[in-house]
């Protein structure tokens, strides 16, 4: 558990950490030039302009889906787009690429990482460079379902005053064609216009960083980061503190953004020991998160029920790894670790979850970890 015991050391210095690092160790690549770079002053990005949309797109060894994807955003109808192309030191062809469009295209912009550090390092970096009004997560094997996608997005944050517009997602699985749409009725199924989150409180399903418009400054003035090592979830904390700290939020019930489904060696298909670690890191960080908020009370209503069940999940996954002793202590110890900062009864958990929880609390570990499996048979039965 050495892994998990350092990223949540890094949790409460982590977005300090991050903000300061600026620009070690990336490159920025223009057409025909490659610059070694220390800071954010050191970047030319070109003329001196104001950009509406800075769209972040990370990118490794995607050489099938990328030029989909570019096409996607360069043939945008909004004007004054910036588009960051962050390559994690891919090894096919996505680099040739990206020099391709960039030398086609000004506002493709590539940064080029030194070493491979993953999606949340390569947001993070393209967070760094970026310099539009509002920011935009696209993942390079999916693409913006409309020429229109970014001009919907940003009239409706412009004219409502949000700090983030969230638009629909249509899911297509790879292997079969089939497509659906990602209309959840609990946040999608009506247009929202310059509400506080508090007023849509199920918008809290919605716990991805793409394809939503959120305001710069927002991110900035609140330093918020990706947490880097987490490769999984990494999503999550990130949208829970967009969505909370947000004044105004806008929903578009359109399809404006296309996500591929069961991509080959994509990391989200695979189960591991390792995700009940990834669980117990962005759970730790949402429960810090919350607890610091103003008005924290009623946003414990709304995340907790949530997050408590994603921090079991964690040991659910792992008992199916027939782990020892140590492992489930090991395991249980961080959940305590990571409650420390909520309050003892630990308000807005719901029932089924304090009676795990509470052993945890106490010490009792094997309790605990029996309640747990009797809580997913139960689950798996259907009986809750």
């Amino acid at each position: 558990m050495s892994w998990i015991k350092r990223i949540l050391s890094q949790i409460t210095t982590g977005e300090k950490a991050g903000a300061e690092s600026g620009l070690q160790g990336k490159r920025v690549e223009e057409p025909g030039q490659v610059d070694d770079v220390g800071g954010r002053n050191g970047i030319d990005i070109g003329p001196e302009k104001f950009i509406k949309v800075s769209v972040i797109i990370p990118v490794f060894n995607v050489e099938e889906y990328l030029r989909h994807c570019l096409a996607s955003v360069v043939d945008q109808t909004l004007d004054s787009v910036e588009i960051i192309c962050v390559n994690d030191c891919s090894t096919d062809r996505s680099p040739e690429i990206l020099r391709e469009y960039s030398t086609q295209n000004r506002r493709v912009k590539i940064l080029n990482h030194e070493k491979n550090r993953g999606l949340s390092a390569a947001r993070n970096s393209g967070m760094d460079v970026a310099t539009g009004q509002y920011l935009f997560f696209l993942d390079s094997d999916d693409v913006l379902a409309r020429n229109d996608t970014l001009e919907l997005l940003y009239g409706a944050a412009i004219k409502d005053g949000s700090d983030e517009v969230v638009g629909g997602i249509v899911h297509w699985h790879e292997q079969t064609g089939e497509r659906y749409l990602d209309w959840d009725e609990n946040y999608l199924g009506e247009e929202i216009r310059g509400k506080h989150f508090s007023e849509i409180p199920n918008l809290r399903c919605n716990v991805i960083a793409v394809n939503k418009l959120m305001r710069r400054s927002l991110i900035l003035d609140n330093s918020i980061r990706f947490i880097e090592g987490l490769r999984k979830f990494e999503d999550n904390p990130f949208s829970c503190k967009v969505h909370v700290l947000a004044d105004k939020i806008s929903i578009i019930p359109a399809t404006t953004y296309s996500y591929r489904k069961q991509r080959g060696g994509s990391i989200m298909q695979k189960e591991d020991k390792i995700e009940a670690e990834y669980r117990n890191t962005y759970c730790a960080e949402i429960f810090r998160f919350i607890e610091s908020a103003p008005g924290n009370a009623r946003y414990r209503d709304i995340y907790y029920p949530m997050y408590a069940r994603q921090l079991i999940l964690g040991g659910v996954v792992l008992s199916h790894f027939s782990p020892t002793k140590r492992e489930k202590r090991q395991l249980l110890a961080q959940w305590a670790k990571i409650l420390e900062v909520v309050p003892k009864d630990l308000p807005g958990v719901p029932k089924r979850f304090q009676n795990i929880l509470f052993p945890v609390l106490q010490g009792k570990y094997d309790e605990a970890w029996d309640k747990m499996i009797v809580w997913d048979e139960g689950v798996r039965s259907g009986q809750w």
